[in-house]
């Protein structure tokens, strides 16, 4: 059993170079992938060689359209994350990652996930 047996990763951005190199990883590790790219076709080479369980489709994260928000985040919503981070009332926040993206990686990726062959909702 690998370490990723049963587990889902969605990769953006993986045609080639550094995106393609962590689909495999990932792929050789257990996960089932979905590769995915702005430009569905482009895609579909890196997943025919990963196999038949995992899934590409066409998602391209320069669209708003998965972003709960509706907006991308501005240095003003960064900045406002990192004065919270450096005060006093984050005192107790330690070893977290706090992701400022107006629920991309909630909704957005998740939801891509969610395409993929053998997944409980596709």
């Amino acid at each position: 059993m690998s370490s990723l047996d049963g587990e889902v990763a969605v990769v953006t951005g993986a045609r080639h170079g550094i995106g393609a190199g962590v689909a495999r990883g990932l792929a050789a590790a257990g996960a089932r992938v979905a590769v995915t790219h702005h430009d569905e076709p482009v895609a579909d080479g890196l997943a025919a060689e990963l196999g038949e369980e995992h899934a590409v489709f066409a998602l391209d994260v320069r669209s708003t359209e998965w972003t709960p928000a509706g907006r991308w985040a501005t240095t003003e919503d960064v900045s406002r994350a990192v004065v919270f981070l450096c005060s006093a009332d984050a005192g107790f926040v330690t070893g977290q990652t706090l992701t400022v993206d107006g629920g991309y990686t909630a909704y957005g990726a998740a939801h891509a996930a969610t395409r993929i062959p053998g997944h409980a909702d596709a």
